[in-house]
């Protein structure tokens, strides 16, 4: 690896971490704001890295392999998942996540 590829992923962490301490910010401010109608109320903003892993090639997978669902009934929690690179890898059987049959 080069690197110039090194300092790019680098780049690219601190750029993540800089919308979610930006968008932390804007929650924080925006948190007790007041509102003449539901609609008008201050909604909280999360940042979603999922489209732009997607635009690039990548996906995100549940630890079984299937791909990423949120907001499910039984829990609001993000479950745990991989983000990776390349779709057609087995990443739960690389990273040791799959169950054993």
């Amino acid at each position: 690896m080069s690197l110039f590829n090194v300092f790019n992923i680098a780049g690219s962490g601190m750029s993540a971490q800089s919308v979610r301490l930006n968008l932390t910010a804007s929650n924080l401010a925006n948190a007790e704001s007041v509102a003449t109608r539901p609609e008008d109320a201050y909604r909280a903003c999360h940042p979603v890295f999922q489209s732009v892993l997607e635009e690039a090639g990548g996906a995100v997978i549940d630890l079984n392999g299937q791909p990423l669902r949120y907001n499910r009934k039984d829990s609001l929690l993000n479950p745990e998942f991989i983000a990776c690179g390349d779709p057609d890898q087995d990443w739960a059987r690389v990273l040791g996540t799959a169950p054993v049959s």
